[in-house]
């Protein structure tokens, strides 16, 4: 019995190395076409009808200084339409309690009750704080991402950023659209000059920009950094005190499984966490790890301390049967954040403390089926719709689903169901930008331009297929997580 069944895991194995092999092979094939047409078109493409090509040196220099000058100018152009975008969209009336006026009230799932005011620190409360501070909404940020291609809380950064600098630093932005800067310059200006007046960081720019953008990046932030003290020498500390209240952990993926964890906090005390971590990884030498590998673990072991086997930590990860089964070398995914490598996703399967959940998809298109009970149905239903979408169901939002509410695509007060098919994982900040009126069929949403909607407008016509309609009625759409594609 035991030989029969060994043979027939060795036949499974071949048969999806097979199916792997004919897979690598049909996406080689197509690389190389596609290599060919790029070759192709570089051989081709034209800069003002001379073929870049049959430049010669002096023409490609001369070129790079005009190409850079035309590039700024569109990026300024860009900033001003977003800042006017901005002013098009003024923050709404604020009742004395913080609380949204159309909100749920925690009606909805996981929500909780109050969606006033954004969770204190990272990026979206920094985003709500701009938005509050120069008077626009804070949601022109996702309409931007969406026409743009960008993560929402990227949106949310470019458009304080352009209201910021319009605001403060027209010169500058000016400089800008006249080639005499590039936006990496303006980008310095505008965050060495952060914690000064409207009037000081005018005071600054124009001294710095009156002798040009300087021959280099770091010539021009040296002289922007003496502008400062010039205009300010007395607010060394206070502005040291702002930038202190910004303390923060941050976090962001890196590729083949890997993770990036930062600090930020004042100088003196990174460089003594630095040495401090050097001193200890300097301890433990002679063990075949690098310098850097000892430190990484000496910091890991540092902040778990002794519970590092017993914190008690849910992370979701995605991983098809047959890479756990090693059949296969898919990789597995954590939602929000990325894929893990094959192997790695067995190692940690392998962990006695891990739990697998089962979820049915169907093979051929990858479609969400079921997801295993636990005790409660209104739990399993959530997890259903949290492994149907992954996360938040705004398209450009990484949030993971996990942390996400449970929103009512029609609201529970209009007598929205609470179903699959009426559910969705919308983040705490784009549930408060629906509010609770935020439901019209997408068929009657007028086009751009024509009887635009007042707010954001979502439906949901098959479970996880959600049509969002922006102010400007401009439709985006979220499909369901398909488990099986490449």
């Amino acid at each position: 019995m035991v030989s029969a069944v060994s043979v027939g895991a060795i036949s499974s194995q071949e048969q999806e190395q097979e199916v792997q092999a004919r897979r690598r092979e049909r996406a080689r094939a197509a690389w190389v076409g596609w290599e060919r047409e790029a070759m192709e078109w570089l051989g081709e493409v034209e800069v003002e009808g001379c073929r870049v090509a049959e430049l010669g040196a002096g023409e490609c220099t001369g070129w790079e200084a005009e190409l850079g000058r035309r590039v700024a100018r569109v990026q300024a152009e860009r900033i001003v339409v977003r800042a006017r975008l901005a002013q098009m969209r003024p923050a709404p009336r604020v009742p004395v309690d913080g609380r949204d006026p159309g909100g749920e009230n925690g009606l909805d799932g996981d929500g909780g009750g109050d969606r006033g005011v954004p969770v204190a620190g990272g990026v979206r409360a920094g985003v709500w704080a701009e938005a509050e501070r120069w008077g626009y909404s804070e949601f022109v940020g996702e309409e931007v991402a969406l026409a743009a291609g960008l993560s929402s809380a990227q949106g949310g950064l470019q458009v304080a950023f352009a209201v910021r600098v319009v605001r403060r630093l027209a010169g500058a932005v000016k400089a800008l659209y006249e080639g005499a800067i590039d936006l990496g310059r303006l980008v310095a200006l505008d965050r060495l000059t952060g914690q000064l007046s409207d009037e000081q960081a005018g005071l600054v720019a124009a001294g710095v920009l009156a002798r040009g953008g300087r021959p280099s990046m770091e010539a021009f932030t040296q002289a922007v950094r003496r502008g400062v003290l010039r205009v300010d020498p007395g607010g060394a500390q206070q502005r040291r005190e702002k930038a202190q209240a910004a303390r923060r952990v941050e976090v962001r993926p890196e590729a083949d499984g890997m993770g990036r964890l930062g600090l930020v906090l004042g100088a003196e005390q990174v460089w003594a966490v630095w040495a401090r971590l050097n001193w200890l990884t300097r301890q433990g030498a002679g063990d075949g790890r690098s310098f850097d590998q000892r430190r990484a673990d000496v910091a890991y072991g540092l902040l778990m301390g002794a519970d590092a086997g017993r914190v008690p930590v849910e992370l979701q990860v995605v991983v098809p049967v047959e890479t756990l089964l090693g059949l296969t070398e898919l990789p597995g995914e954590i939602p929000g954040f990325g894929p893990l490598p094959a192997e790695v996703v067995r190692q940690m399967s392998e962990d006695p403390r891990c739990t697998w959940r089962q979820i049915l998809t169907r093979r051929d298109s990858g479609d969400l089926v079921d997801v295993s009970q636990r005790r409660f149905p209104s739990a399993a239903l959530a997890r259903k719709v949290r492994a149907r979408n992954t996360t938040c169901a705004l398209p450009g939002c990484g949030q993971p689903a996990s942390g996400a509410d449970l929103d009512h695509t029609v609201a529970w007060a209009d007598g929205g169901p609470t179903h699959e098919g009426n559910l969705a994982p919308v983040c705490r900040r784009h549930h408060r930008m629906l509010g609770r009126r935020k439901h019209r069929p997408a068929s009657q949403a007028g086009a751009a331009g024509q009887n635009e909607p007042t707010s954001w407008l979502i439906e949901q016509t098959a479970p996880g297929h959600i049509t969002w309609t922006t102010p400007t009625g401009t439709q985006h759409h979220t499909y369901p997580d398909n488990y099986t594609a490449e």
